[in-house]
This record gives structure tokens, sequence and C-alpha cells, in this order.
């Protein structure tokens, strides 16, 4: 499944040694500013990245001199892994500051908590609420866990670390999670192109939890009521894009459950 809310014009594609496939997507001027530093070749209107050097050597040069211009917030020191393709070989590894401003893919956790809510079919659902420090969306909402998979680090490693960090869910919880499927999504922020995989999980959670924000990314949780909760996907909430594309999936699939067991469990006519 696609979703797509940007317009491919607006930002330029660059390659890598020649391939026919586009690595990532930069504005024009991000274009502009490797070229004039000689770290991206624009020959015959194609843009490409020097097929002289190493690429993680390149793409720390490239990281350094966005930062030093002033195009991207310093080092994260959390290394990415760049991919050609959404599921394809790690060719390379980048800071996480520097992996929008080039359009490059991404893999991202979100995790729906979903708490059990007597006498009705539909759950009560955790959204967390970004700080105002974040990078991308300040103070807006996320799923329960959200999170980028950095390079060398599986999904479940990756929604693990972030389940302890974020909300301060024991491991022995977060095992439990349960993998729906994959959404692929592209949407341009004031960060740059965002071209990301997301893999989504539900996970119940005990009504007896609370979250523990540990790593100040979240500044708050909310459990939301199943009308409340449809509300903030509405609009009600500022919510990240990519959380807002996971609740809306949620919404649809648990709600047609909850139709089909509505209809299941009603008496038959004699």
């Amino acid at each position: 499944m696609m979703f797509a809310t940007s317009d491919p014009s607006s930002f330029m594609p660059w390659y890598l040694r020649g391939n026919c496939d586009a690595l990532g997507h930069v504005t024009p001027v991000i274009a502009d500013h490797l070229s004039r530093a000689r770290l991206f070749r624009l020959i015959d209107q194609r843009l490409s990245l020097d097929p002289g050097t190493r690429l993680d050597e390149a793409f720390a040069a490239i990281r350094a001199s966005l930062f030093a211009a002033g195009l991207i917030g310093p080092e994260r020191h959390e290394l990415m892994p760049v991919r050609l393709e959404p599921y394809g070989a790690q060719l390379a590894t980048i800071d996480r500051s520097a992996l929008r401003a080039l359009g490059l893919w991404a893999t991202k956790i979100h995790v729906n908590g979903l708490v059990e809510a007597e006498g009705t079919l539909r759950p009560r659902v955790w959204l967390s609420r970004r700080s105002a420090s974040s990078n991308a969306a300040p103070l807006a909402y996320d799923t329960m866990i959200a999170g980028g998979q950095p390079a060398g680090a599986s999904l479940v490693e990756t929604l693990a670390k972030e389940s302890e960090e974020e909300v301060g869910l024991p491991r022995r919880l977060s095992a439990t999670a349960r993998k729906v499927k994959d959404i692929v999504v592209r949407y341009e922020s004031e960060l740059g192109l965002h071209r990301e995989v997301l893999a989504i999980y539900d996970l119940s959670v005990p009504a007896t939890f609370q979250p523990d924000h540990r790593d100040g990314e979240i500044v708050e949780s909310a459990l939301l009521d199943w009308p409340r909760f449809q509300a903030a996907v509405d609009g009600s909430l500022p919510m990240k894009f990519s959380s807002r594309v996971v609740s809306k999936d949620l919404l649809a699939r648990l709600g047609q459950a909850a139709e089909r067991d509505r209809l299941t469990s009603m008496p038959k006519a004699l």
C-alpha cells in the first residue's frame, strides 16, 4: 500500500554511479549547494554522487557540508542504512540528520498500544506526544511507540529499544507485539522528502500500564477511548503524518472487525 502526498517535480532525483534508479531526491537549494561544493556532479541535467569516493566517506562529507551551510541540523550520532529500494540491501550508512534532506529511504516501526475497554468491542488507544525540541513535527502526537530502524538493528531489536526508551515498556511485554503489515509512504516536510516503510505492530497493553518517558523524545501520553481516538485521527489533535496514516489503518481494521463481531453475535431470524 502506498500513500503519496508530495509533488516529485519539486525535488531533483540524484543517482549513484550511473544507476538507472534514483538513490534519493533533493530540493534545488541542496542540489545547487552540493554541486558547487563538488560533492555531487551535475552533467546534462543529471545529478549524481561522485563515483570516485567511498560511499560512507562521501555521505559523511555531504552531511558535514550541509550542516556547515545551515541546511540541516547537527549530527544525531545515529547511523541509518542507505538503500536504493525500500527493501534493498544496505549500500552505506549516513547520520540520521541528513536522511530527509537527501530524500533517502527509511524504515520506521509504529506500535499501536491497545487497552481492552469493558463493555465495547473497540479498545482504548495510547498516543504519545513528541517533545517541543523534536526535529520533525514538534508537539504532535505519534502512535504509542514510533522510531526509525538504525543500521545494524533488526525490526524486533528496534521495537524493543524504542519501547523501553519512549514509554518504559519492559521487553517481556514488547516481545508480544504482533506485526500487522507494512505501509509505504512518501511525503514532504520542512526537512525534505520522506520516503518510508512503516512497519506496523499491534500490542495489547494492561490497563494498569503507565508510560514512563525516559529519553526526552516524548513529553506525555494520552489514553483515548475509541470515539476520542477517531476524533484525534480526524483532526482534533495534531498528529505526525506517518502516525496519522497508521492510526487511520487501525481505525479501518478494528472498526471492520468490531462490526463483523457485532453482526455475528446478533440473533438469527427464525
